[in-house]
């Protein structure tokens, strides 16, 4: 009965459903848990990523008939690179072979005619999580997936703004409630704002209708307490008829919900990125926190679902403050509680737990930024990728490999910037900096392969698909390549819109035989060398 009410209640606002989709049409791959999600072909190998639908092309694919066959993307065919247990989905050329050739089943696994099926790691709702193609589990929700129609054209990330309570936004940090609205990643979330959906917010959703009508951020799953939709008067209702409310309860804001009305404490607003943020009345400490030598913008961030570490911007939040052990070892430390690997096999994802003093809880750092515990594990990003979401795990000690070391590091919240951002060149109105196969100049309009994550506070690295902007090489050449904290990928915005790295070459726009080319050349007062940055949410 509320289910149809919510129904209807929606269909007299605004909620269309889109066009039956006809035989051979493209399609989204979504997972079946997590129905705002798609897969999406990223990267310069193009590999297959977790992305939030929209309309792009590089989030639609031909499936093959009842009887099996290729996936298609365009001309090529998806097929799992390499050997192993997480060998990535790529687009690569087709060739009609067992790897390519893919069957449906009733509960929607994807399974390859080499017994692969593909799945989603970690079966997590973070944006930009790696989809693989490895064994088939007999249960499991990260690889049961939906072939749906999909044309999300108002998927949106934006803060919540209590309108009864102005300057302050839904948030995560002690835990989900108003803070002080400050555009920051623990307060953005994504979500349709025209079609029933999930709010996902720090790789987890927005679920309503617990003990007491408590609204709680968790595990994405696709049920009616994670189904929301803004309707008239700025109210967001879940499936079941519950409004999300701000209600007053011991002398603090308590986000709970509650059956439907026009009540002022129902009341929100979308928040766009770039608002004028609340004042500061209070100095806000500095945190101790640790970076990935390959990647200094980064910091080691407790945002993960149930307490799971991942690699976030480093903005100065206690999500990314950690007291370390003394030089002979011991605990590292978020609160009351200490870090340590959450099951067993070759990729455990390191996790605040409670302090049991325990040789998984012990850790020792040596003079090449190696982190070992006493149990013979290494903290290690993994793939040692620049991507903004990696997963941070405490696994096997290889010797020599860069993703193992780090150094622990001051952040104060009031000196970093860390965005995401358009390069747009003032010689080419309209044309920025991206990737659509290669390096070059290309359309802003189209956001994929563009927004580059960086910080503006002074010299940063310029992170683009997992990668690093590197300049200075031979002919003076740029690559996107994996990021160092090396000299040629350190870069620095001058006021008159430079992009100078550590070596001094400057970000250059040249023609060369008719064609826009990329160069790090000498610095010089000139238009091609001039570039406006757009920050984007």
């Amino acid at each position: 009965m509320r289910l149809a009410l919510f129904t209807a209640l929606a269909a007299s606002l605004w909620l269309t459903a889109p066009a039956s989709a006809q035989p051979g049409e493209l399609r989204a791959l979504q997972p079946e848990r997590l129905p705002g999600m798609c897969i999406t072909m990223m990267g310069p190998s193009a590999e297959a990523v977790s992305m939030p639908c929209d309309s792009d092309l590089n989030k639609k694919f031909l499936m093959p008939p009842a009887e099996g066959g290729p996936i298609r993307h365009g001309e090529r065919c998806l097929a799992p690179r390499g050997d192993g247990n997480y060998p990535p989905l790529v687009a690569a050329e087709c060739d009609g072979s067992p790897a390519q050739t893919w069957t449906a089943g009733a509960d929607g696994e994807l399974r390859s005619g080499e017994g692969r099926c593909i799945s989603l790691l970690g079966a997590s709702s973070r944006t930009g999580e790696l989809i693989f193609a490895g064994e088939c589990p007999k249960q499991g929700e990260g690889h049961a997936w939906r072939a749906a129609y999909v044309d999300f054209t108002n998927v949106i990330e934006a803060s919540l703004e209590s309108t009864g309570h102005p300057g302050q936004c839904i948030g995560y940090d002690t835990g989900l409630q108003l803070y002080p609205c400050t555009d920051a990643y623990r307060q953005v979330m994504s979500f349709d704002e025209k079609a029933v959906g999930q709010i996902r917010m720090m790789s987890s959703c927005l679920s309503g209708g617990f003990a007491f009508g408590a609204l709680r951020l968790g595990e994405c799953w696709d049920q009616p307490g994670q189904k929301w939709m803004l309707l008239e008067g700025g109210r967001i209702a879940n499936a079941n008829v519950q409004c999300i409310e701000v209600s007053p309860e011991e002398g603090r804001d308590v986000l709970r919900t509650k059956p439907c009305s026009q009540a002022p404490e129902q009341q929100w607003k979308v928040r766009w990125p770039g608002a004028q943020p609340a004042p500061v009345n209070a100095p806000i400490p500095t945190i101790t926190t640790l970076q990935h030598q390959q990647l200094p913008g980064l910091c080691l961030s407790l945002t993960g679902k149930d307490g799971e570490t991942e690699s976030r911007p480093c903005d100065g939040s206690a999500l990314q403050d950690f007291r370390f052990p003394p030089a002979e070892g011991g605990p590292i430390q978020h609160g009351e509680k200490c870090l340590g690997p959450h099951g067993q096999g070759m990729y455990p994802q390191l996790t605040a737990v409670a302090c049991d003093g325990s040789p998984a809880q012990t850790w020792t750092m040596n003079a090449t930024g190696e982190l070992r515990n006493g149990a013979g594990r290494c903290l290690a990003l993994l793939g040692s990728s620049g991507r903004v979401g990696g997963r941070i795990y405490a696994g096997e000690c290889p010797a020599g490999l860069p993703a193992h070391r780090w150094r622990i590091a001051a952040v104060d919240p009031l000196a970093v910037r860390p965005v995401n951002a358009l390069i747009e060149s003032r010689a080419r109105a309209d044309m920025c900096v991206g990737h659509d196969g290669a390096l070059r100049l290309v359309d802003c309009a189209n956001r994929l392969g563009r927004v580059f994550s960086f910080d503006r506070s002074g010299p940063t690295q310029l992170r683009l698909m997992g990668n690093c902007l590197a300049g200075g090489f031979v002919f003076d050449s740029l690559a996107l390549s994996q990021c160092w904290d090396l000299p040629p990928q350190k870069w620095t915005e001058t006021p008159d819109g430079q992009l100078v790295n550590g070596e001094g070459k400057c970000l250059t726009l040249v023609v060369e035989n008719g064609k826009d080319v990329l160069r790090g050349l000498a610095c010089k007062p000139v238009p091609e060398q001039q570039w406006t940055i757009k920050e984007v949410s």
